[in-house]
């Protein structure tokens, strides 16, 4: 792998790293913000439904199935303790 490459790809990392910290950190800030007695899993629904208003071709493609699969391979990546039951 170059120089130039590695970098780009560390550059990348960093990139994603950064924007899936904040998308979790805001999708736990609108669970706790609900009103009492929301379901969170409507409130995730619902945020999916105005992400493909806003994000289209995105959401097209986090529905597709190689990133289900992506999906899958990261879990059987996290030791036990670490999933998440939300």
């Amino acid at each position: 792998m170059s120089e130039s490459s590695e970098k780009w790809g560390k550059e990348m990392r960093r990139v994603v790293e950064r924007t899936a910290t904040r998308m979790s950190r805001e999708i736990d800030r609108m669970v706790t913000d609900l009103p009492e007695g929301a379901a969170p899993i409507m409130a995730l629904e619902l945020m999916v439904r105005e992400l493909v208003q806003l994000q289209p071709d995105f959401m097209k493609r986090i529905m597709d199935h190689d990133f289900r699969e992506a999906y899958e391979a990261a879990v059987a990546e996290q030791p036990a303790t670490a999933q998440r039951s939300d």
